[in-house]
């Protein structure tokens, strides 16, 4: 579906929307949406659309950003590898002091349902990633204070049995389904460590595209005002995208627009 998000024929309400939208994608047929507009794209209903219909949500710019869409992300929308898809990072207690997740708020389901197999979760698309960031304070150190910063929050105490080895930083499980799998079939689960050496002190030491991402979210930390954005990092931000804008037209799309606003930071 193309559209502006302002859904103005049909159901009245969103409820009603969304609920209709769930029955459908009960006989396989998934609903994906890009977003035309400018200005008055209704983001959060439209993502909210996409996820009830199992499907994925764009943006599409401009004529050519249309074309680089159909070329390397509509086979992800048609054909699927996996459904229900999530997601658990277990982090060391001894090890890890504290965490911040970078965006992903609104995925985020109980820690308790990770293995609840009716829960709904994420598809995944043909060619499809996905990278989360976390930012982390080892054992030792402490949270950084900002203004304007929320206050650490603890969180509930856990009653689920501690998996992760003593040795390790971070276990990372995921779990998933086939796509012809029903709501009630039992999902796959598989997990990696990562191991307590793995932190490293300095950027230039990571793969190009982890290097990107911490860039592009380093960047989104300053553009949005948080608290805990930097903008000392922006010859670092700079340099990291101008070292890789020939990769791909969307790198090289987003070092020019990096240059047109780090005048305005």
């Amino acid at each position: 579906m193309c559209t502006d998000g302002d859904f103005n024929v049909g159901p009245s309400s969103t409820a009603d929307l969304l609920a209709l939208i769930k029955q459908k994608r009960q006989t396989g047929v998934t609903l994906t949406l890009l977003g035309f507009g400018s200005g008055n794209l209704n983001d959060s209903m439209m993502e909210a659309v996409a996820d009830a219909g199992n499907g994925i949500y764009s943006v599409i710019t401009d004529a050519d950003h249309a074309q680089q869409y159909v070329r390397n992300k509509l086979l992800a929308t048609i054909v699927h590898v996996a459904k229900d898809m999530k997601i658990q990072v277990e982090f060391n207690p001894d090890l890890v002091y504290a965490y911040r997740l970078l965006g992903y708020e609104d995925r985020d389901i109980a820690d308790a349902n990770f293995r609840n197999d009716l829960i709904d979760a994420g598809e995944v698309g043909a060619g499809h990633r996905v990278t989360a960031l976390f930012e982390m304070v080892l054992t030792g150190g402490t949270i950084p204070s900002r203004t304007g910063a929320p206050a650490p929050d603890d969180g509930p105490p856990s009653t689920l049995p501690r998996e992760i080895a003593t040795t390790d930083l971070a276990l990372v499980k995921v779990r998933y389904k086939t796509i012809d799998a029903a709501d009630t079939d039992p999902a796959l689960e598989v997990s990696t460590t990562l191991p307590a050496t793995a932190p490293q002190a300095w950027l230039d030491v990571a793969d190009q595209d982890l290097r990107w991402a911490t860039a592009v979210a380093a960047l989104a930390e300053i553009l949005k005002g948080s608290p805990y954005a930097d903008k000392t990092f922006v010859p670092a931000i700079r340099s990291v995208c101008a070292a890789q804008a020939t990769r791909d037209a969307d790198r090289q799309e987003f070092d020019t627009l990096l240059e047109k606003i780090v005048p305005l930071l």
